[in-house]
């Protein structure tokens, strides 16, 4: 554990950025450090609220809170403060610099550990292969569309989400400049740690000096019995499922 640093990245969540540190505390006390990083949520100019989180109205007294003291002078942890909102992908990319372990755990902030084993299983996973596992966690699938010279053209791709997942540095350091947004569509938030694996696929000419490296898929978090993603539905009563363990897990 002492080879892994821990990442939770927020904007406008400090209560539920908050429990997502003490929930990656308690279930794994023994990695190297916690980063805590703000994405520039005080900045208006570039932070569209609602084109960014008007689609989870449904929990945003956890998504508008500001309260960043709360993410401060946490024992084993270190808070960044970009003052310059990017989106969730960009972001990943700027704390590379920051990580100074081999490996790195990603957690978004409305997620929880609610079971032993799953690091465990990632990291035995990651050492049947580690100079060519990238990363190690679950994915999530997409497709685009997009034009050249008049006719439309489709691809469907898999990438691993930063919802929980443990990265290789060496390659996310190698590709750091690399990143999808500004390659390929410039006006996504996805940045290099979330793209890494369409890269690798399709961009032969970048990592023609080796074997391309491989990415180990786990099925989405709400497939995981040691995952709990907190969402909260319009259509949810106060004695839900969804509102209960929001209550129970909100604060870690």
């Amino acid at each position: 554990m002492q080879n892994i640093t821990g990442v939770i990245a927020n904007w406008r969540t400090a209560r539920m950025t908050r429990g997502a540190v003490m929930n990656m505390k308690k279930w794994y006390p023994n990695l190297k450090e916690i980063l805590i990083v703000d994405d520039g949520s005080l900045d208006e100019k570039h932070g569209d609220w609602n084109r960014a989180y008007g689609r989870d109205a449904y929990y945003r007294e956890g998504k508008l809170d500001l309260d960043n003291s709360k993410l401060e002078g946490i024992p084993g942890t270190h808070f960044i403060d970009f003052p310059i909102h990017q989106g969730h992908g960009l972001t990943l990319d700027r704390i590379l610099k920051f990580v100074t372990t081999p490996l790195m755990l990603t957690m978004d902030s409305d997620m929880r550990i609610v079971g032993p084993g799953l690091l465990e299983e990632y990291i035995e996973k990651y050492n049947e292969d580690p100079e060519n596992i990238y990363g190690v966690g679950t994915n999530f699938s997409e497709g685009f569309d997009y034009w050249k010279d008049g006719a439309k053209t489709s691809w469907h791709f898999t990438w691993i989400d930063p919802f929980f997942s443990l990265w290789n540095m060496e390659p996310l350091r190698r590709y750091e400049r690399l990143s999808f947004s500004n390659l390929i569509l410039p006006s996504s938030h996805l940045g290099t740690a979330a793209m890494l694996n369409w890269q690798l696929q399709h961009l032969d000419s970048c990592h023609a000096d080796r074997e391309p490296y491989k990415a180990v898929i786990y099925p989405q978090p709400d497939q995981i019995s040691q995952l709990w993603h907190l969402r909260r539905f319009p259509d949810d009563t106060s004695d839900s499922e969804r509102a209960i363990k929001w209550e129970a897990l909100i604060d870690g």
